[in-house]
């Protein structure tokens, strides 16, 4: 009996695979993009339209390609509009239950916001069940053009951001880990790991707390903190802490410049993305034949680098490896 229901499943599912496999191979892009837009509109009420075509790639990584793309919420008017998206996915990887994102390229983007009480309750949810979900994306090429803001009048603007690799996992506590890898500067890697509560907690409770590691090269910068976002504008308090062994195997731009020894510090940020201020410096640098800088104060504007109140100690023995710093003349 249990035999007859396994075959007879079996088959159920195998016929089911034929049948997705040939609509996703004989339906044309018009009549699948359609079918996929009305399907959307009826689950959420988002409507999307596009200025061309929107084309699907049929291959085991399909691309969907779109251009002039408008992304509409006509219940409050938010809408987004960019110049391009593409987006490559990994089926093979889809059917052992991964998403993996091979590209995806967002062009010049347009983003306007409007928000109520309702919505944010809404968002909550929504955010909630994404949050739920098993499937935690991989995405492997990530380029984004410059991104603007609009919210209630006011208009920011996103860098333009390109990443190898961007990846979100489970922490044991139930928090998210983003770990973001491929970026470069100065053509060495800088990888980043930050991990921070589910979504819909951190609207929920306007509050994102976080801890943060990013390696480049020999140094490692580890920080933990919390941004309100209920403060207006948007204020962050956080505690850095750096440390950079064997610093003679540290890239420095500066021919024939080696710095050697090691170097700690620590300090506390404080402000807004404007306003950043630096407080309880502590910075211990040590170095060759006892050799020893320490600086320590604070930064009243860190961006800006202006109101200092910073107190230097050097201890320098012999320090050769400062001679390709010194201008020619006091080499000698």
């Amino acid at each position: 009996m249990f035999k007859r229901i396994f075959l007879v499943s079996l088959a159920v599912l195998v016929t089911c695979l034929i049948v997705l496999t040939t609509m996703y191979l004989v339906i044309d892009d018009a009549t699948l993009v359609s079918w996929a837009r009305k399907r959307l509109a009826d689950a959420s009420g988002i409507e999307i339209s596009s200025q061309e075509p929107i084309h699907l790639s049929r291959t085991l990584s399909p691309t969907l390609s779109a251009r002039d793309l408008l992304i509409r919420d006509p219940a409050n008017g938010t809408r987004i509009e960019t110049s391009e998206l593409t987006l490559q996915i990994s089926l093979p990887a889809l059917v052992l239950g991964r998403l993996d994102i091979l590209q995806l390229r967002i062009g010049e983007t347009r983003v306007e916001i409007v928000t109520t009480e309702t919505d944010q309750t809404d968002l909550i949810t929504l955010l909630r069940e994404i949050d739920a979900l098993p499937l935690r994306p991989v995405l492997r090429n990530l380029e984004i053009e410059q991104i603007t803001l609009v919210r209630e009048d006011h208009e920011e603007q996103l860098p333009e951001l390109q990443i190898g690799q961007l990846e979100f996992r489970h922490a044991a506590d139930k928090d998210v880990i983003m770990v973001l890898r491929g970026l470069e500067l100065d053509g060495h890697a800088l990888d980043i790991e930050v991990e921070f509560p589910p979504l819909h907690r951190i609207v929920q409770d306007g509050k994102a707390p976080f801890t943060a590691t990013v390696r480049y090269q020999v140094i490692e910068l580890r920080s933990q903190g919390l941004v309100d976002l209920d403060a207006e504008p948007n204020t962050l308090s956080a505690t850095l802490e750096v440390t950079a062994e064997n610093l003679d195997r540290l890239s420095t731009g500066t021919e024939n410049l080696v710095i050697p020894g090691s170097l700690t510090a620590t300090a506390k940020l404080s402000g807004t993305s404007g306003e950043l201020s630096m407080q309880d410096l502590t910075a211990s640098w040590r170095g060759p034949n006892q050799s020893t800088i320490t600086l320590e104060g604070s930064l009243g504007k860190l961006l800006q680098l202006e109101q200092a109140a910073l107190q230097l100690e050097a201890n320098l023995v012999k320090p050769d490896w400062l001679l390709p710093l010194l201008p020619d003349s006091m080499k000698s």
